[in-house]
């Protein structure tokens, strides 16, 4: 079927790559290595408060949505399984 396609110039609806567009690839990838190396880290520490930021704020909108769309949300069993999931991390480097 890929052979069909390829033959019929459908080569980007299935996915498949001309070699031109994996060079087009490792100069995306190179040029995000190098500019990442040319970052200060004043620039690393505020794009990283800036994403915990969106993090947060996600957060707590997903909580206000499940305030105001379910009215029946029992909240401590809610709470409780996030606090959870927010620690699972700790509880998998313990067990290493």
């Amino acid at each position: 079927m890929v052979a069909v396609l390829q033959s019929t110039g459908c080569r980007r609806a299935v996915g498949v790559p001309r070699g031109s567009d994996l060079l087009g690839a490792k100069r995306i990838v190179r040029r995000t290595s190098e500019s990442e190396e040319a970052k200060s880290g004043a620039e690393t520490i505020a794009s990283w408060v800036i994403g915990e930021a969106m993090k947060m704020g996600a957060t707590i909108a997903m909580f206000v949505a499940i305030a105001y769309g379910f009215k029946g949300v029992l909240w401590v069993p809610l709470l409780v399984t996030y606090l959870i999931a927010l620690k699972t991390y700790w509880i998998a480097m313990a067990w290493k």
